[in-house]
C-alpha cells in the first residue's frame, strides 16, 4: 500500500431541513441483524484527488440497484448545477441525493471521467452531452429517506440495510474522514486517534462481525489500493459518534401518501415529547 497517496473528499456539512422525508415514520424496522451480510456492491472506481465524493457515492448506490456503472461525474456536475455553485468545494449529501431523484444519472462513459478529461471540465454539466439527461432518467429514484429508526445511528443504519436487502438498497452516507483512517489496518477503522479530517461521502453496504464485535462494511470511491481493497469497517462506537452528515437510502414512496402527508409526518416521527405537544398546540388553536 502506498502511504503517500492522498484521496479526494468533498463532502459538506448538512443544513437541517425540516422537509426529510423520514424512514421510520414509514418503514416498521422489524430486525437489527446480529450477522454478517452483504447488500450488494458496485464497481470500485477512484475519485483521485477531487471533491467528487458525493458524485460517487449517490451513484454507486444506484449502481447496485442498477446492476450497472453509473457516471459520478455528471452526477456531480448535475448537484452544482442544482446548488448553483459550481466553484465551491463538495457537496452536501441531500443534494446530491437530489439529483437521482429528480434526474437519476447516465450510465459511465470513460470519455467523461478522469480517464480522458480534467477536474475543472467535469464539474461543470454544461461540457456534458445533451443526451446524458435522458440516459439519466432511466435509473431514476422516486425518493430518498433519512435512515432514523432508532436513537443508535448504526442500529438504524444496520436496520435498513437488512430490510431493505432483496431490493439492493444501500445507505449513502459520510464521516469527517480521519487521515488515519486511511492506513488502518485490513480497513478496521480504530475508535480513536486524529481529531483533524475532511468531510468524505461513502456507502454502507452490509455489516461484518470481527473478533466477535459488529462492524459496518464501507465501499469507497478511493480506488482498491487502500483498506480491505477499498472496503472500511466501522464499529457501533465511530458511527454513533462520527456520522453526522446524513444518512439516505434511496426507497420507493409509501403507496397512497402525498408529499405534503409524508412531510408532516416525517416531523412529527422526529419531534422530541415537547415538540409533539407544540405540534398538537399549535394545530389545536388553528383548527379553533
Amino acid at each position: 500500500m502506498n502511504e503517500l497517496k492522498k484521496i479526494g473528499g468533498g463532502l459538506q456539512k448538512l443544513p437541517k431541513d425540516k422537509n426529510d422525508f423520514s424512514m421510520g415514520a414509514f418503514f416498521k424496522a422489524e430486525v437489527i441483524p446480529t450477522w454478517d451480510f452483504i447488500v450488494g456492491v458496485s464497481e470500485i472506481l477512484d475519485q483521485v484527488e477531487t471533491d467528487f465524493c458525493t458524485g460517487f457515492a449517490t451513484s454507486a448506490a444506484s449502481s447496485v440497484q442498477e446492476g450497472v456503472t453509473l457516471n459520478p461525474f455528471w452526477s456531480f456536475a448535475k448537484s452544482k448545477e442544482l446548488s448553483g455553485d459550481i466553484e465551491a468545494w463538495g457537496q452536501n449529501l441531500r443534494t446530491a441525493c437530489k439529483v437521482h431523484q429528480k434526474t437519476g444519472a447516465p450510465d459511465y462513459d470513460r470519455e467523461y471521467s478522469l480517464e480522458k478529461r480534467d477536474a475543472a471540465f467535469l464539474r461543470d454539466i454544461k461540457n456534458y452531452p445533451e443526451d446524458f439527461l435522458n440516459k439519466a432518467l432511466v435509473h431514476k429514484k422516486q425518493a430518498y429517506f433519512e435512515a432514523d429508526f432508532f436513537k443508535s445511528t448504526y442500529d438504524s443504519i444496520a436496520a435498513a440495510l437488512w430490510k431493505f436487502k432483496d431490493e439492493k438498497r444501500v445507505v449513502i452516507t459520510g464521516a469527517l474522514w480521519r487521515s488515519h483512517w486511511t492506513f488502518a489496518e485490513g480497513g478496521i477503522i480504530p475508535g480513536f486517534g486524529d481529531k483533524d479530517g475532511f468531510g468524505h461521502a461513502f456507502v454502507f453496504v452490509g455489516q461484518k462481525y470481527i473478533k466477535d464485535k459488529p462492524y459496518l462494511v464501507a465501499q469507497l470511491s478511493n480506488g482498491e489500493d487502500i483498506g480491505d481493497k477499498g472496503f472500511f469497517y466501522f464499529s457501533k462506537f465511530v458511527v454513533d459518534r462520527e456520522f453526522t452528515f446524513g444518512n439516505y437510502i434511496f426507497a420507493d414512496m409509501p403507496p397512497q401518501w402525498q408529499k405534503s402527508e409524508i412531510i408532516q409526518q416525517s416531523q412529527w416521527y422526529r419531534a422530541s415529547f415537547y415538540g409533539k405537544i407544540w405540534h398538537i398546540t399549535k394545530r389545536f388553536f388553528f383548527l379553533a
